[in-house]
């Protein structure tokens, strides 16, 4: 019916246009572009990678909740995710890296993803519900690193004050869950990436098969493969839900803590930024998406 590259628009399409049909039905969380696993074993077929909390025999679904074999002609596949939630570099260091733990006086903590600037200012990148907690840490409020569930405090701990969140909406479609912080004093912190010792590239889009890594303070340097793009999730930040869309998700890569850390690809370019996970696999924001919306850029060498 279609040809391979038609076939992956319109599987995109319909992740980020019809997913009502899909996210309507019991236990259903979300979807996207993925390739067909077939007894353990990738097809490399394009179809609509259905996620869903827990994995039930058909005849345990209601027919209203049943994830159909094809949906207008597309082979669908259903992978157990469990809820995705908002996911050690613990110590005090500096000049700091990405990858250590970084958080506000409100947060418990996460990840410093890398550096990135506009015209004026440097600012530090994280997750909004990292730095932010979506607008309930006030705009100027210090964050520190290490968070202050290892130690850390102000003033002594303060790196960078919160610049820029983007806010999340419950009631409509979100891209990204970011935010930045202004650097306060540059040697304090460095372009590096921990672990691996050295500065983002530039950026590269989300292919699925693509070989990444990661760095997060949680679980450190973590290596996958993205295998599934475009797709549309619901994601549990606190006691609220948020539809995301055009989202990367990769093989599992990270433990509660690691939410803001850089997806990279192994010659260091950065595909997305790490914003939770579900049992199976980890749930990262198209990193240019990130970039565009804090009209910024990687700080690159």
């Amino acid at each position: 019916m279609y040809n391979y590259c038609n076939l992956e628009k319109k599987i995109l399409c319909i992740a980020r246009n019809e997913y009502s049909f899909f996210l309507n039905k019991n236990n259903v969380i979300g979807l996207g572009l993925g390739q067909k696993i077939k007894n353990g074993f990738n097809t490399f077929q394009p179809c609509i990678t259905v996620f869903v909390r827990n994995k039930l025999l058909s005849n345990k679904v209601s027919m209203k909740d049943l994830v159909p074999s094809l949906y207008k002609g597309i082979l669908t596949d259903v992978i157990e995710s469990g809820n995705i939630t908002a996911s050690s570099l613990k110590e005090k260091i500096r000049p700091a890296p990405g990858g250590y733990s970084i958080g506000s006086l409100l947060s418990s903590g996460g990840t410093l993803g890398c550096l990135v600037a506009d015209a004026r200012f440097t600012y530090v990148l994280s997750c909004n519900h990292i730095l932010a907690k979506n607008g309930l840490v006030p705009i100027g409020d210090p964050i520190i690193q290490p968070s202050k569930t290892f130690g850390g405090k102000i003033p002594n701990d303060t790196i960078a004050n919160l610049s820029i969140f983007i806010k999340l909406k419950t009631a409509d479609d979100n891209r990204v869950d970011c935010a930045m912080a202004r650097v306060s004093n540059s040697a304090c912190v460095t372009k590096n990436i921990a672990l691996l010792n050295k500065p983002i590239k530039g950026v590269a889009s989300a292919k699925i098969g693509m070989g990444v890594q990661k760095v997060g303070y949680r679980t450190e340097r973590t290596v996958g493969k993205i295998t599934v793009v475009g797709s549309t999730l619901i994601m549990d930040i606190g006691e609220k839900s948020y539809r995301f869309v055009n989202q990367i998700w990769t093989t599992k890569m990270d433990d509660k803590g690691d939410s803001g850390a850089i997806l990279l690809t192994k010659d260091m370019n950065a595909v997305g930024l790490l914003m939770g996970s579900g049992d199976d696999g980890t749930l990262f924001n198209p990193i240019q998406k990130v970039l565009n919306s804090l009209n910024v850029e990687i700080i690159t060498g």
